[in-house]
């Protein structure tokens, strides 16, 4: 018997076939979803605890470009991705003093943070004044981190997405 017509005729071959493309289809949407729309960051330090903890996971959206005070954003800085969330955006004036956080001469009330924010003694001098295209972002650790109070604002373009789902190693 021809094995070309054996294989166009039976059955079984075409949908073995058939669901090879479909697992080969499921894969290519998936990759493009995540390469483009979406992002996945595995938190690796305690610079977020007590709001997201080490081998928490994050599942970010790249494409939104409108970011506000207050959102937990991913951005790279060295190389490296970071999670941090937005404390002043571009015209803002931001001053850390041993008196805590100023932003446009108003004390910030943080109810997620714990700790005191103090400046750092190797970061940036205050106040800083954002350009337009600037944020200036802390982690929600103060203590142990390293975010803007050393580097500085940083440029939209580092920011790689927003956080919109956190998965908890612990499940809940």
């Amino acid at each position: 018997m021809n094995r070309q017509k054996f294989c166009n005729k039976d059955p079984v071959f075409k949908e073995v076939n058939l669901l090879i493309l479909k697992i080969l289809t499921v894969i290519l949407v998936i990759t493009l979803l995540f390469t483009y729309i979406f992002g996945v960051l595995r938190v690796k330090d305690e610079r977020m605890i007590p709001n997201i903890n080490p081998n928490d996971t994050i599942f970010f959206y790249r494409l939104d470009r409108k970011y506000l005070v207050g959102e937990t954003v991913v951005y790279n800085y060295n190389g490296k991705n970071h999670l941090a969330r937005i404390i002043a955006t571009g015209g803002d004036e931001v001053d850390i003093d041993e008196s805590g956080l100023t932003v446009n001469s108003s004390r910030q009330y943080e109810p997620k943070i714990h700790k005191e924010t103090f400046p750092i003694k190797e970061g940036i001098t205050y106040p800083l004044k954002l350009k337009e295209d600037e944020f200036f972002v802390l982690a929600d650790n103060r203590e142990i981190t390293e975010d803007s109070r050393l580097f500085g604002g940083i440029k939209k373009g580092q920011i790689k997405g927003k956080a919109f789902i956190l998965i908890r190693k612990n499940g809940i």
